[in-house]
């Protein structure tokens, strides 16, 4: 579940430009996760299944295991 209404971006931080964004609520599968940019003591950045890009940890609600990239 998405915490707010979040970029998807092309890679892992926020330097890399949005590719789209998730409303609240909207519930993704996540490939992996690997380092990126640290938000608010948050590191760590989820790849979407769906290809569709990059999210931030910080914003979203873990539910499963997720292996690293």
């Amino acid at each position: 579940m998405v915490s707010d209404k979040l970029s998807v971006r092309t890679g892992p931080g926020t330097q890399y430009g949005k590719t789209a964004t998730i409303k609240h609520g909207t519930e993704v599968q996540v490939m992996c996760k690997t380092n990126g940019t640290e938000i608010e003591g948050n590191s760590l950045w989820y790849k979407l299944a769906d290809g569709r890009g990059w999210i931030a940890a910080r914003y979203a609600e873990n539910l499963n295991r997720i292996p690293t990239c």
